[in-house]
Order: C-alpha cells, then sequence, then structure tokens
C-alpha cells in the first residue's frame, strides 16, 4: 500500500488526515496507535476503498483502492454478524456476493472456520457464541476472502484482557500460515508491539504520523515476549510519544 500527500476532510471543511506519506510492504504486519478522533480508522476506510481521499494518491498492489477491493479484507472492531444466519453462514455470505461456485464456496467456508478453531460451532448463532467467538467468525469471513491486505480496525477492543491476549497469539498463527499483509488500528500499546513489524504513531489530527518504529521482536511471540525487556522498552517508548503529544498513551 502507497500513500503520498493523502488528506481527508469531513463536514466544513475540518483535515482528519492531513498530507500523509505511507508505505506498507508486502507481507508486513503494521500497527496504528494514536489518540481517538486523529484518523486511523478513517485510514482503513480509504484504503477500503470505502472513502475518497480529497487529496494525494493513495494505491493497493498499484491500484486505486476502488478497484483493489478484491485483494482487501476488512474485520471490524463490532463483529457485525447477521444474528438470523448461522456461524457459516455468516462467514460464506461474502463468498456468496462474490459468486463463487458452490464446491469452492463450501470449501473456503469449511477451511476458514478450521483456521480460527470453530468448526464445531459452524451451527451455532451468533447468540450461542461467546463474544471471542463472535470476533473469530468474523475473522474467518475475512479470511475466507483470502486477502492480499488484511484490515483490522481494533477487533479485540471489546473483549476482556485474557481473550484479547489469546485471540493476539492466535491471529500471528493465522498470519504464519497465510502471510497476508496487515494494518492493524489500536489503542493499546501493548497490543500494537505485540502483534507488528513496525508500529506507526499518530499526533492529533491533522498532524498526521509523527513516528514511525521499527519492532524488531522475534517472529514468535508469546508470554514471555510480554516479559521481555526489549518489549517492555517498546511499550514504554511509544507511550511516551503519545503522552508527549497528547497528554495520553495507554499501555
Amino acid at each position: 500500500m502507497q500513500a503520498r500527500g493523502v488528506e481527508k476532510h469531513f463536514g466544513s471543511g475540518k483535515s482528519v488526515i492531513g498530507r500523509l506519506d505511507l508505505g506498507v510492504r508486502e507481507g508486513e504486519f503494521t500497527a496504528i496507535v494514536g489518540p481517538s478522533g486523529c484518523g486511523k480508522s478513517t485510514l482503513l476506510r480509504l484504503v477500503a476503498g470505502l472513502e475518497a481521499p480529497d487529496a494525494g494518491t493513495l494505491s493497493v498492489d498499484g491500484l486505486c483502492p476502488r478497484d483493489a477491493t478484491h485483494e482487501v479484507a476488512f474485520v471490524f472492531q463490532d463483529p457485525t454478524l447477521l444474528p438470523w444466519l448461522k456461524a457459516s453462514e455468516n462467514v460464506r455470505l461474502l463468498l456468496e456476493l462474490r459468486g463463487l461456485p458452490p464446491a469452492e464456496l463450501e470449501q473456503r467456508t469449511v477451511q476458514a472456520l478450521e483456521l480460527v478453531r470453530l468448526a464445531s460451532h459452524a451451527h451455532h448463532y451468533p447468540r450461542q457464541l461467546s463474544g471471542g467467538q463472535r470476533m473469530r467468525v468474523s475473522l474467518a469471513r475475512a479470511l475466507a476472502l483470502s486477502p492480499r491486505l488484511l484490515l483490522l480496525d481494533e477487533p479485540f477492543a471489546a473483549l476482556d484482557e485474557l481473550t484479547r491476549e489469546a485471540l493476539n497469539e492466535e491471529l500471528l498463527a493465522l498470519r504464519a500460515l497465510q502471510r497476508w499483509t496487515a494494518l492493524f488500528v489500536t489503542h493499546s500499546v501493548s497490543e500494537a508491539v505485540f502483534l507488528s513489524d513496525r508500529v506507526l504513531v499518530m499526533g492529533p489530527s491533522p498532524s498526521g504520523l509523527i513516528a514511525d518504529i521499527p519492532v524488531g521482536l522475534p517472529a514468535r511471540r508469546d508470554e514471555a515476549t510480554r516479559r521481555s525487556a526489549a518489549y517492555l522498552d517498546l511499550v514504554s517508548k511509544i507511550s511516551g510519544l503519545l503522552r508527549a503529544q497528547t497528554g495520553e498513551g495507554r499501555p
């Protein structure tokens, strides 16, 4: 993904994103942190082609975002599952909209649920699933599309800490299997450091990026990673940057 001089304005011309320059390499997991209202989620919507920039250029795999939607999948903060559909039916919904043949549709649905360890819950309705399980279904729905670029907008924010940490580790395991590129928005600095290859720090709107920090931790990460000095130093550094800019900075 490449962004050059990207700007986005809302309402009476207020700038949410101001002259953003950003490049994301193939296979890279990039986390984005910053204060509320700084344009993190707006950036994902621009990359997904759900909105258009007011200035500058943005491309995904060399294409305009609206022409690259087949390469991209989006996981929102809310699982956005249809309550009247079973887990498997929610996963296959977007595949059906893309017109896949029945055999491939079924194969992808089964494989996606197996990836997130919910094959045994395929016939459960959302109300029968826990919050973590519903988010796994949402993730399976995105992965079933075989995206090259996965956009995640605070997908674990509403979960308890233990479930969130478990899903962080599962997400890294899925990435090791499929090697998609990821843009991950979060308010949690510790989550950003644990998951990513690099952390982008955004300042108050419309200042754009204030830091681009390589993580450099081993690819295999677990609870021991969270106790390591290198991890804790990075969390402290990034939290300090946020506090210096905004008075915020949640570990």
